[in-house]
C-alpha cells in the first residue's frame, strides 16, 4: 500500500506540475483575489476526485486512509520545496511574484489531501458534476477577464516604452549647426559630442566628423530661445575686462539653442557657433557637460572660463542655472 500511494503521490505532483508549467500564467495572477478564491474552492473538489474514489477502490478502512493521504502528499511536499526554491526554472511562464499564491495553494491542496484521510467517506460518491462544472466555468471567465487585463497591460507597457523612447531620444545630442565658424557657413545636422579635446559635430551615423571647436578655444556658452540672435552683439560689461565675455543675453521661456563663444589663441579668430536641438533637455545636458568639464563659472545668464588656473569655485552641476 505505501509504495501505491507513493507513486500515486508523485503521479498527481507531476501531472499538476505540467500543467501548471503550461498554463500557470492563467491561473494564478497577482492582485486577482477573485481567482485565487476560485482556485482554492476548485481544488478540493479536484482533490477529492483524485484521492476518495482511490480510497473506494482499494477499500481502506480508517487508519489506512489516514496513511494514504499522507503517503499521497508527501512526494509532492517534498518535490514542491524544490520548485519552489527554483521557481523561475520550473515556471517560466508564470512571474516571480506568483510565487506566495504558488506556496499557499500548495499548502492548501496538500492539506485538502491529508485531511481526506481522517473523514469516512460514503459508501456512495456524491456527484460533483454540477458544482465541478460551475466553479470550471468561473475559473474560465476568470482566466478569460485576466487575458484582457493581461493585453491591457501588455498595451501599457509599450505605450510606456514609446514614451520612454521618445524622452531618452530627447536627451540625445542631435542639433543643427546654424552658423558662427569661420569659413563654415552652411546649416548641417548631427551629433554634438565631446571628441578628446574638442566639441565636435558628427552626422547622425556617427561616421563622419563635419565640424569642430578645441576646448582651449572656447571661452563662454549659453543656453538661448528661438528669439535670440546667432550672433550676440558685444556690449560693454563693468564686471569684466576680457571683451571676449561681453555679450547681450536675452531669455525667454523655452532654450532650444546652444551659444558657444570661441577664441583661437593661435590666430585669433573668434565667433559665436550656435547649434539648434529639437529638446531644451538636450541643450541643457550639452550645456552641464561643458560647464564642468571645463570648469566655468556663472556670470549672470552665461557661463565664462577662468582666464586663470582657479576652479576652487567651479561649479559641479547645473543646479544653481535655473531652467525655464
Amino acid at each position: 500500500m505505501k509504495t501505491f500511494f507513493l507513486t500515486y503521490g508523485f503521479f498527481c505532483w507531476f501531472i499538476a506540475t505540467a500543467a501548471l508549467r503550461l498554463v500557470g500564467q492563467y491561473i494564478l495572477i497577482p492582485g486577482d483575489e477573485t481567482r485565487a478564491l476560485v482556485v482554492f474552492a476548485l481544488s478540493v473538489l479536484l482533490l477529492l476526485l483524485i484521492t476518495v474514489p482511490v480510497y473506494q477502490w482499494k477499500r481502506l478502512n480508517r487508519t489506512e486512509q489516514c496513511f494514504a493521504g499522507i503517503y499521497i502528499a508527501i512526494p509532492g511536499q517534498i518535490l514542491d520545496a524544490v520548485t519552489t526554491l527554483y521557481f523561475d526554472i520550473a515556471f517560466p511562464n508564470m512571474p516571480t511574484s506568483t510565487g506566495n499564491q504558488f506556496g499557499a495553494w500548495m499548502l492548501w491542496g496538500y492539506a485538502v489531501i491529508i485531511l481526506t484521510g481522517f473523514f469516512p467517506m460514503p459508501r456512495k460518491f456524491p456527484s460533483v458534476i454540477p458544482i465541478f462544472a460551475t466553479l470550471l466555468v468561473v475559473l474560465f471567465a476568470s482566466a478569460a477577464t485576466g487575458q484582457a487585463n493581461n493585453k491591457a497591460d501588455e498595451q501599457n507597457k509599450r505605450d510606456e516604452l514609446r514614451d520612454f523612447r521618445k524622452k531618452m531620444k530627447a536627451y540625445r545630442k542631435i542639433a543643427v549647426y546654424e552658423g558662427g565658424i569661420f569659413g563654415f557657413n552652411r546649416n548641417v545636422s548631427g551629433i554634438v559630442e565631446r571628441d578628446f579635446d574638442r566639441l565636435a559635430m558628427r552626422n547622425e551615423k556617427n561616421d563622419e566628423l563635419l565640424l569642430a571647436i578645441p576646448y582651449q578655444s572656447i571661452v563662454a556658452v549659453y543656453v538661448g530661445s528661438e528669439g535670440v540672435s546667432q550672433r550676440p552683439d558685444f556690449v560693454k560689461n563693468s564686471t569684466t575686462n576680457n571683451p571676449e565675455y561681453r555679450f547681450a543675453y536675452v531669455s525667454k521661456a523655452k532654450n532650444h539653442r546652444l551659444f558657444v563663444h570661441y577664441r583661437d589663441p593661435k590666430t585669433e579668430v573668434c565667433g559665436t557657433a550656435t547649434f539648434r536641438f529639437e529638446r531644451f533637455e538636450a541643450a541643457y545636458s550639452m550645456l552641464e557637460q561643458l560647464i564642468v568639464e571645463l570648469g566655468m563659472v556663472k556670470q549672470n545668464t552665461v557661463y565664462v572660463r577662468r582666464k586663470f588656473d582657479d576652479k576652487s569655485s567651479a561649479p559641479t552641476s547645473t543646479e544653481e542655472f535655473k531652467k525655464p
